[in-house]
């Protein structure tokens, strides 16, 4: 009898063994990561104080300082707005005025800019052609703008050819940051 008790349990502890190798697994983890991309644009000054202008003249700004303050490449879309007096457009007029700008590292002449320079009430992303000059490095450009980069920005405005408007005249020029 304790012969057939001892098989018995030899038995029995042969078959829990095996029936916890049958039982076990074996795990693998992926671990994910992932990142959102954040767009995020600053520029600073944030005003441009012309004064007092003559009709049809033709005025440069000093360097806005345009920063990526996202976390990815980005590029710049640039729009601007009538004012309450005035119409932004391509040639100066009665009430039209015209707005230019080029993203560049050192100050432009009044002649690099050109029609592809010309800001409208639509926003214009920035390109290897578009608000900046052909021959300049891309580093320098509006368009893939690497995270925490920064461009310089330099805007030209161009006043009316004549004008019944005696108020000071306030132009919005926006920036927006678009994925590049």
């Amino acid at each position: 009898m304790r012969k057939i008790i001892l098989v018995l349990m030899v038995i029995g502890l042969f078959g829990f063994a095996v029936a916890n190798i049958a039982d076990a697994a074996s795990t693998a983890n992926i671990t994910v990561t992932v990142t959102c991309r954040v767009l995020g644009v600053t520029v600073s000054p944030t005003t441009w104080n012309i004064g007092l202008v003559e009709t049809n003249s033709i005025n440069l700004s000093t360097a806005f300082t345009v920063t990526n303050t996202g976390n990815a490449q980005q590029d710049f879309q640039l729009n601007a707005a009538n004012s309450v007096g005035w119409t932004i457009g391509a040639t100066p007029g009665s009430e039209v005025f015209r707005m230019s700008a080029i993203f560049k590292d050192v100050a432009p002449v009044e002649s690099n800019f050109i029609a592809n320079d010309d800001l409208t009430t639509s926003a214009v992303t920035a390109t290897a052609a578009i608000f900046c000059i052909d021959a300049d490095a891309a580093g320098v450009k509006g368009y893939d703008v690497v995270a925490a980069a920064t461009r310089n920005l330099w805007l030209r405005f161009q006043a009316p050819t004549s004008t019944t408007a005696t108020a000071e005249q306030s132009i919005t020029v926006t920036i927006t940051a678009i994925a590049g």
